[in-house]
């Protein structure tokens, strides 16, 4: 093929290589927000979502295919039907596209390192909001009525946002070939 008619790598554009900085930036980010509070995370992965999509349509690419495909439509159909009769529409359906997070997280983290990079984010911001978490927990008296609430508010949510993280980094214990 000749010199001129090959495309042009994706670092010999220099604003398609600043928008793919910017998403691999935004990704860490959202990394970052999931163990905090629902404002962040919303802001980070609309972000990640927008730089991402902008990416695929630059480079032509498809989106990656998971095996969450058929769970995730079954998980939207049973969320329409719920949103149907609820009264904060809206929110509900927010709800609904938690299970892209995974075709995102499979598509930037493609190169191991970076994946890994943002697998060191998730697992150190994780223990940033557990020690926050425990260490208020602890200063307003660590009694049974006041239970730990982390930066989510609730207890219950603060448990459910810290076992998602413990779960990952178990299972990459369980797998690790190192101590590292």
């Amino acid at each position: 093929m000749p010199a001129e008619a090959r495309p042009a790598p994706a670092s010999a554009n220099p604003a398609r290589r600043a928008l793919q900085v910017a998403g691999e930036a935004s990704f860490l980010l959202l990394a970052a927000a999931l163990p905090w509070s629902i404002a962040p995370i919303t802001i980070a992965a609309s972000l990640c979502a927008a730089l991402t999509l902008a990416l695929l349509l630059l480079r032509d690419e498809r989106w990656p295919r998971t095996p969450v495909e058929w769970p995730a439509l079954a998980w939207l159909a049973a969320l329409l039907l719920a949103t149907a009769f609820s009264e904060e529409r809206g929110a509900s359906l927010l709800k609904g596209l938690l299970p892209l997070l995974v075709p995102l997280a499979a598509l930037h983290a493609r190169d191991a390192r970076r994946g890994a990079r943002a697998l060191a984010v998730l697992l150190g911001s994780s223990a940033a909001a557990a020690a926050l978490g425990l260490s208020v927990f602890v200063l307003q008296g660590a009694s049974f009525a006041q239970r730990a609430r982390g930066p989510v508010g609730h207890y219950m949510t603060f448990a459910g946002q810290l076992l998602l993280p413990v779960t990952v980094a178990a299972s990459v214990a369980l797998v690790a070939r190192g101590p590292r």
